[in-house]
């Protein structure tokens, strides 16, 4: 048995074992790490990418710079903020390397692409790990994706986290059913982006697309609507309306329709356009159903009616 499935098995003598080192050892990698007075333990970015990726570069940073230029590039995630820069003594002199903790290790991943074996294996161990929502500073389309990955593999093990999680929400049995097939309907989403574009997919993008087409609003906007803190807004869609997580469900669906009827190779500003068109066509009939109802379309809060 390996290491990995020895921890997924609860195996006590790897239970104070942190999980990024049990990933690295088992891949038969090395990776820096310092604890700091305050009990964090930190972990050299560098080395994390380097192992992950199984790069043979002699340069172990190169393929955390590569990476670090495409996160930066894609503008949708603050990498900056999960990092630490300390001085490391090396045998080549004192540099300063970028460290950062498991959360932002497992953050990191999410961003690198899928076309490494191992890098699909690792995000798999994230999932059987029960590395979901909270512990992660993802957007929520790595995270549905990696959550419909767990679904699909191992169901009652990931049924039993997501039911879990949301019963401590106060989540009702209705809204929790309807939350797991919205995720399931969000990965059809997500994989059509992938296997229809000319490069990397982005994923933002044509999410905030369909925000807009639908909504009149980017994420941001949506978010400051509602109110929401900056840990809910890491779960957006866990907190609006039933009618807004239904159009959304639609006009994704109907996305992913489109592109992949084109049969061909769309780049991420066609893939974007194609949402913004389908929620574009979704949304009068989102908001003349929640103002017939008489509730707010996206928090599904009661509108005041005249006389009150």
């Amino acid at each position: 048995m390996s290491l990995i499935e020895r921890y997924l098995n609860n195996d006590p003598e790897l239970a104070e074992i942190p999980l990024p080192e049990i990933i690295i050892q088992s891949l038969g990698g090395k990776m820096d790490y310092v604890d700091l007075e305050d009990g964090r333990r930190l972990y050299a970015v560098r080395d994390w990418v380097h192992e992950i990726k199984r790069s043979t570069n002699k340069q172990r940073i190169a393929p955390w710079k590569d990476l670090k230029r495409t996160i930066l590039e894609q503008g949708d995630f603050k990498v900056g903020e999960i990092l630490t820069y300390l001085e490391v003594e090396t045998p080549g002199g004192t540099f300063e390397i970028e460290f950062t903790d498991a959360e932002g290790l497992y953050a990191i991943t999410q961003r690198m692409a899928d076309r490494s074996p191992t890098v699909r294996q690792v995000k798999d161990y994230l999932a059987k790990a029960g590395v979901f929502v909270d512990d992660l500073r993802t957007e929520p389309e790595q995270r549905d994706e990696l959550m419909e990955r767990l679904i699909a593999e191992n169901p009652e093990r990931a049924m039993e986290a997501i039911v879990a999680r949301y019963r401590a929400q106060g989540k009702s049995d209705l809204w929790i059913e309807r939350r797991i097939v919205g995720m399931q309907k969000r990965n059809k989403f997500t994989s059509a982006l992938r296997e229809t574009s000319a490069s990397s997919p982005n994923y933002a993008q044509a999410t905030n697309a369909g925000y807009q087409g639908a909504f009149n609003m980017m994420k941001d906007e949506i978010v400051a609507y509602l109110g929401l803190t900056k840990q809910q807004a890491r779960q957006l869609r866990d907190h609006i309306s039933e009618i807004a997580l239904q159009g959304i469900a639609l006009y994704e669906t109907a996305s992913a329709e489109k592109m992949k009827i084109m049969k061909r190779a769309l780049t991420p500003l066609e893939q974007a356009e194609i949402v913004r068109t389908c929620a574009r066509i979704v949304a009068p009939s989102m908001k003349a159903l929640a103002e017939y109802v008489g509730v707010d379309v996206l928090s599904g809060q009661p509108l005041l009616t005249t006389g009150e």
